[in-house]
């Protein structure tokens, strides 16, 4: 019996594991960790935590891929067994309501595009943002023409191209703005009470994928940083400020590594308006800079959120340091490079102290798994 009701199931390949029921889809990720860890010579705690979200509804922001099926114009997902196939989506269970009510005024009168993406998102305040990553010369067609531009515009922000220029109606032409406006398009929760922060950036920036499932795992955070006495935090690829903001709600110094220099001011608006910006000290760097490896020296405790392919030569550069932070709050999308992350600091005397599964990813194999590794 399926966890949840879709007209698309078995056909998109959106929610591959649509068809089990949920408590069955949680034992599977939670045996699949436990299965690559032992593989992999790394301990994980007997008992692991897992945060149920429910199936679905969770999803603010969604990145759709367009075409064209028969000569007509398809918004949707592609098939779960043919990644030739757009399955067309007019509907879909995992969005949250506003999202869902957005991608079908978006639907309406859609151009024929022959190929490109849209993402798609809500506001936690209702506000909706289109990023269309399209061809240049699609994008110059539907710019001379206007018609169905200048009608999402009256909708929502729209920005185009890889550059995720924003749109803009200048005395009756359009034009992409050079660079994109920072807009708070999510939050972050600061405090056991969960007082929400708004967060600054592009409609096409990445975020988590809804603000319910990320409550609940900067909640996991929290309490996890909770268990570490530090005071001096390093964190790396910070973004917008989403675990920033929190661990210096707490009282901690925080210093915030972010290559991206967009997210970097919209993290010091963030910490601005929040009243934490004299806790926080956000630096644009990457992990490989020297300035990287001299905040590495000073902190108490490191905390990292890398991207699917996991924090790559710098786990080895952690195990290898002979001084540094003591504690770890590893937070991954990623299984697999997680567990090769552990097993390259495991030899060094590095030991998962605690873990959680924050299943903002229901009918996917995919979850957020939240780790407090100690050394």
């Amino acid at each position: 019996m399926s966890s949840l009701p879709c007209s698309l199931s078995g056909r998109c390949g959106g929610c591959p594991w649509i068809a089990d029921p949920l408590p069955d889809q949680r034992a599977k990720k939670l045996q699949g960790l436990r299965d690559a860890a032992a593989a992999a010579g790394v301990a994980l705690p007997e008992a692991l935590a897992v945060v149920d979200l429910g199936p679905g509804g969770l999803r603010d922001r969604a990145d759709l891929s367009l075409g064209e099926h028969n000569g007509a114009p398809v918004i949707g997902l592609r098939a779960i067994n043919d990644s030739d196939t757009l399955i067309d989506m007019a509907a879909c269970p995992m969005m949250s309501p506003a999202l869902e009510a957005w991608l079908q005024d978006f639907r309406r009168d859609l151009p024929a595009l022959a190929r490109g993406g849209a993402r798609l998102r809500v506001s936690p305040t209702g506000d909706r943002g289109v990023w269309l990553d399209l061809p240049n010369e699609q994008i110059h067609t539907l710019m001379v023409d206007g018609r169905w531009l200048r009608g999402l515009m009256a909708q929502a922000q729209v920005e185009l191209g890889q550059r995720r220029k924003p749109l803009e109606d200048r005395l009756g032409a359009l034009h992409l703005h050079r660079q994109p406006h920072l807009s708070p398009w999510t939050r972050t929760f600061l405090g056991d009470e969960e007082r929400p922060q708004a967060l600054y950036g592009a409609v096409g920036d990445f975020s988590q994928p809804g603000d319910a499932g990320n409550r609940a795992l900067v909640r996991t955070v929290r309490q996890a940083a909770a268990q570490v006495s530090a005071q001096d935090w390093l964190e790396l690829g910070a973004g917008a400020g989403n675990f920033t903001l929190p661990l210096a709600a707490t009282g901690a110094a925080v210093k915030a590594l972010e290559l991206e220099v967009r997210a970097v001011a919209g993290l010091r608006r963030a910490a601005e308006e929040a009243g934490l910006d004299q806790r926080i000290d956000p630096i644009a760097a990457s992990w490989e800079s020297p300035r990287a490896a001299d905040a590495i020296r000073g902190a108490e405790a490191l905390l990292v959120d890398p991207p699917r392919s996991g924090l790559g030569r710098f786990a080895q550069r952690l195990a290898d340091a002979k001084d540094g932070p003591s504690a770890l709050l590893y937070v991954s999308c990623a299984a697999e490079s997680f567990i090769t992350d552990l097993a390259t600091l495991a030899p060094a005397g590095w030991r998962v102290r605690s873990l959680t599964l924050v299943d903002q990813l229901p009918q996917t194999p995919h979850g957020e798994w939240v780790a407090l590794v100690m050394r």
